[in-house]
């Protein structure tokens, strides 16, 4: 006999009959009947939301909707939601890591409206005081760097010139003496003395 033939073993120490686990497990994947299906309706509703909510960043709404999702399973049998209890559980992970992400690290995200509408922003006017001070700020302090610039080329330009113009005026003299000696023997020599 191959492998193939032999018998399977089924281990069946501690748990239910290998029959009534089987025949558990059909009845799960069998799906639900009316009753139940019309029971987890809101639920159903609620979890859309979520997965909606969180699909478009908007994590306000998605902690209300996952709230109101844990209020329906509550309601209902922990075997008829085992999988909506786990998809809660990884909508929670994306909420906190998104609330880790927001702005400056510090709490939840701001707030984004439910719905889609466009916002006008106004400026302030502190913004355009402020930046006026800016702009009049950033200005003098160009003047005053190019005055500096300015005032240290001239000074230069008057250094060069004051150097050009005693250069042309003073000419020194120089004044070269030669000595005659004799040395012993009455040779005359040009020199510095020894």
């Amino acid at each position: 006999m191959t492998h193939r033939a032999r018998p399977r073993v089924h281990l069946l120490a501690g748990g239910p009959a290998w029959e009534e686990r089987r025949s558990s497990a059909k009845a799960a994947q069998a799906g639900f009947t009316k009753k139940q299906k019309a029971t987890r309706k809101p639920l159903n509703q609620a979890m859309g939301q979520l997965a909606a909510a969180v699909n478009r960043g908007d994590w306000h709404a998605a902690r209300i909707a996952r709230a109101a999702a844990w209020d329906e399973v509550d309601k209902l049998n922990p075997d008829l939601t085992r999988e909506e209890r786990k998809k809660l559980w990884e909508y929670k992970q994306r909420i906190l890591a998104a609330d880790k992400r927001s702005p400056r690290g510090e709490g939840p995200a701001p707030r984004q409206p439910a719905t889609e509408t466009p916002r006008v922003w106004v400026r302030p006017p502190e913004l355009d005081r402020l930046e006026e001070q800016r702009k009049a700020t950033a200005a003098k302090t160009r003047a005053a760097a190019e005055e500096k610039r300015r005032e240290k080329a001239a000074r230069k330009a008057a250094a060069k010139a004051k150097a050009a113009g005693s250069a042309e005026k003073k000419l020194r003299e120089v004044r070269v003496t030669t000595s005659v000696r004799t040395v012993s023997g009455g040779l005359p020599t040009l020199g510095k003395r020894h």
